[in-house]
């Protein structure tokens, strides 16, 4: 069972990571920094 949680726990830290990055890289690419400060205070 604590195997089973912590997998999840990696999967998701490692997606969250993954997505986040991928994010950061669309938006250094497409709108430098201005975007990334409009997308962070989107999500605060």
């Amino acid at each position: 069972m604590a195997a089973q949680v912590d997998n999840m726990t990696m999967t998701y830290a490692f997606s969250s990571v993954y997505y986040l990055r991928t994010n950061i890289g669309l938006f250094t690419r497409f709108g430098g920094r201005k975007k990334i400060l409009w997308g962070w205070d989107s999500l605060n």
